[in-house]
């Protein structure tokens, strides 16, 4: 007989139960395997989480410093600065013979022409009032040019001072006029033997203007507005 014994083959399958050796490991070491992959599992989402938080808040940073506006710089009156740091619209504006409004004289005639300067006769800082240099800006000061020649047919008052800015307003108006340039054409009133009312200009939006500045002139300090009493004398 031959020697070699053999263990005939079987169609059994080896059941693995917790606690047997037949993987080679024992329980211990099973669960210190899972234990070590559970912490690396940890330590990772804890690292990715403080990557996307760090991103998170610097793309908010950046937004906020993109946002910001920044400061307007300080204009001491010869740093070549020209126009208002604003872009006017233009609009269309309708020019009516308005007796009711605006009189040579009258009750209401002041107050409606007052009322068309802004708060501060027109004056402008850009940057901090306490430090910038003031600025009369042109439209307002036609406008007071304008009313003063109102006042002065009015009131028949024209000698000494008075006379010297009433010849001042109207080489300033005329400058004006001119350097506007408007070439708006308007029908002629033959029988009149002059231009008609309600012809449409395209200008330049000045109550888009007035609240600008308006806004500004309600930051003012109570320094600011006696620094423009003190700059800007009053005609009458």
């Amino acid at each position: 007989m031959n020697s070699l014994s053999y263990i005939p083959y079987t169609d059994s399958e080896t059941t693995l139960v917790p606690g047997s050796n037949a993987t080679g490991f024992s329980n211990s070491d099973s669960g210190l395997a899972r234990e070590r992959k559970s912490r690396c599992s940890i330590i990772t989402g804890a690292l990715v989480l403080s990557i996307v938080c760090n991103i998170l808040v610097l793309s908010a940073q950046f937004c906020i410093i993109g946002r910001q506006e920044p400061p307007l710089p300080t204009y001491g009156g010869n740093d070549g600065l020209r126009t208002l740091p604003l872009d006017v619209r233009p609009v269309n504006m309708v020019f009516r013979g308005d007796h009711q409004h605006y009189a040579l004289s009258g009750g209401n005639a002041s107050a409606e022409w007052d009322s068309i300067v802004p708060e501060g006769s027109g004056i402008a800082f850009l940057g901090d009032a306490s430090e910038s240099a003031p600025f009369v800006v042109s439209m307002w000061h036609q406008i007071r040019c304008l009313n003063h020649i109102r006042t002065a047919l009015v009131n028949e008052v024209d000698t000494g001072f008075n006379y010297e800015y009433t010849h001042h307003c109207f080489q300033y108006l005329r400058q004006s006029i001119l350097c506007a340039a408007d070439t708006t054409i308007e029908p002629l009133d033959e029988a009149a033997g002059r231009p008609k009312s309600n012809a449409t200009h395209t200008c330049r939006d000045w109550q888009q203007v007035h609240g600008w500045m308006s806004d500004r002139q309600s930051e003012w300090t109570a320094k600011t507005r006696e620094r423009v009493a003190g700059s800007m004398r009053t005609h009458s």
